[in-house]
């Protein structure tokens, strides 16, 4: 008996964002799907970290995807997918969370995707003092204003360079670089 394959799908799984946005906006799911598979757990653990709070980084990022969707087309470098997807996020967040909640619940904060990585053969005095570290870490980072927040994450969580920063935050990379040296600044000193 013979078997019949989409092999669509498997091709999809290997291609590039380029190829995968020619082939949503042609009219067909698979690509779009993949982008989603490809990408949608980093956005929703990157705005976790950045909201606080992974009910509204969930609403958040379905407004995004769904934004994405629709605009997809306008998309001129489609080698810069999460970039452009990443700075919908944000727009999408300015609006969701209003301005006057700029520190957030400890709660939330606990619940984000922040974590220390193991490492072998430590002590549990050692682990117990990473989480601790840790902690502090997400705390001060939820007492900084969301914009300086925001260049900490993608500098020292998404490890994006300047030049993808800057165009995620459509800034320059010297305004990236001192609002960087701001907010390690003001980090520095929420945990002094």
């Amino acid at each position: 008996m013979a078997y019949a394959f989409d092999t669509r799908t498997s091709h999809t799984q290997t291609a590039s964002d380029s190829e995968l946005i020619q082939i949503a906006i042609r009219g067909e799911p698979s690509g779009f799907e993949q982008l989603v598979l490809r990408y949608y757990d980093k956005l929703h653990t990157s705005l976790s970290i950045n909201v606080g709070c992974p009910c509204a980084a969930e609403d958040i990022v379905q407004d995004a995807w769904m934004k994405a969707f629709t605009n997809l087309e306008k998309l001129r470098d489609h080698g810069q997918f999460y970039s452009w997807l990443y700075r919908i996020a944000l727009n999408s967040r300015r609006t969701y969370v209003p301005s006057k909640h700029r520190s957030l619940q400890l709660g939330s904060i606990e619940e984000s995707r922040i974590r220390p990585r193991a490492k072998r053969n430590e002590s549990p005095s050692e682990i117990a003092e990473r989480n601790e570290e840790c902690r502090r870490v997400r705390l001060a980072l939820a007492k900084i204003d969301p914009l300086h927040r925001t260049i900490l994450i993608l500098r020292e969580y998404e490890l994006y360079d300047y030049e993808s920063i800057a165009k995620v935050m459509q800034t320059n990379t010297g305004t990236v670089r001192s609002r960087l040296h701001r907010a390690r600044r003001k980090l520095k000193e929420r945990l002094e």
